[in-house]
């Protein structure tokens, strides 16, 4: 039997994803045999193509002669260049937001509340790149756009595009760590970045996750959500190396001459895995841990960070990497 395991580990603060057992393939299977529900083998084996290196092959085809089928999220990467034509929707914020249009519904009555108030996104990372000089330049306008991607259903109701709210620990969630300000040493985020993006402070709320007694420990992972607005249930949720920039999950390009495609333009390679309730609990959202019903014996999502969110108090301001000089 051979075990595949994608997993995804930070520095400080951990958090791993690893598939079950994936066995090798009876030697006469056909070339498209063990592939998983989410086509999972075919997308990491196009990212592991994309290196375009040698030493990967031997990899790549013991991957080839596995079976995947027991996988059910969806693998999503990223890799570098200007992606267009078919490649369009195969890379970043782009194959994020085709996945979550084909796959998710969020349905707009759980609670009297959310009749009012579209489900916001929920964005933590442990740096930050350079957004533009007001939130719509780029994680208000397209990264938005791509991430509050659903299926509509009939009858749904038109909705305001959602708050996009970002965890990022402050200055004092760092002094308070475990480590003291050197806890901060996996927060790369520069002061010279965000003195040209002053708005970003507005969208920021701290690093906390006291139900696992981790609010001490600086986070490196990487995550993305949408939650409903009573914090009751969870619409998807994506674990990434890819943090809140342009460069990892890319920039629209405009086309490129007389009836050409539109592009999207990446920097850096990035992989990560998306949680779908369709595809794990066959439920159209994830119940949150202290939300189950008696009687119910699915096991409720276990999100790294706390809620309700914790806005940053007034004098607070995000920890940049020149404290530690």
């Amino acid at each position: 039997m051979y075990l595949f395991g994608c997993v995804l580990i930070g520095i400080k603060h951990f958090r791993v994803w690893v598939s079950p057992s994936c066995p090798q393939l009876p030697a006469d299977s056909d070339t498209r045999a063990g592939e998983s529900p989410t086509e999972f083998k075919a997308d990491l084996l196009r990212y592991m193509a994309a290196y375009q290196l040698p030493e990967l092959q031997e990899w790549m085809s013991r991957l080839r002669k596995t079976d995947f089928s027991a996988i059910k999220v969806f693998f999503v990467a990223s890799v570098p260049g200007s992606h267009r034509g078919p490649d369009y929707d195969k890379w970043g914020h782009r194959r994020l937001g085709h996945l979550l249009k084909k796959h998710v519904t969020i349905p707009s009555l759980l609670s009297p509340s959310e009749s009012k108030e579209s489900w916001p996104i929920i964005a933590q990372c442990s740096s930050i790149g350079a957004l533009g000089t007001d939130p719509d330049a780029w994680m208000c306008g397209e990264l938005r756009t791509s991430m509050s991607q659903r299926a509509v259903q009939p009858g749904d109701m038109p909705q305001p595009p959602p708050k996009f709210k970002v965890i990022y620990p402050s200055l004092r969630n760092v002094k308070n760590s475990h480590d003291d300000l050197l806890g901060g040493g996996c927060l790369p985020y520069s002061r010279r970045t965000h003195e040209k993006q002053a708005w970003f402070r507005n969208f920021l709320f701290e690093w906390k996750s006291d139900k696992r007694h981790r609010s001490k420990a600086m986070p490196h992972i990487k995550t993305y959500a949408r939650v409903s607005p009573c914090g009751r249930h969870l619409a998807w949720f994506h674990l990434t190396s890819a943090n809140l920039s342009k460069a990892a999950w890319g920039k629209l390009q405009e086309p490129k001459g007389k009836g050409g495609s539109p592009g999207l333009y990446i920097m850096s390679y990035e992989a990560g895995v998306l949680f779908l309730p369709k595809l794990l609990v066959n439920e159209p959202v994830f119940t949150l841990e202290g939300e189950t019903v008696e009687g119910d014996l699915s096991c409720p999502f276990p999100l790294p960070w706390d809620l309700p969110l914790s806005a940053y108090g007034a004098d607070d301001m995000p920890w940049v990497n020149e404290y530690l000089k």
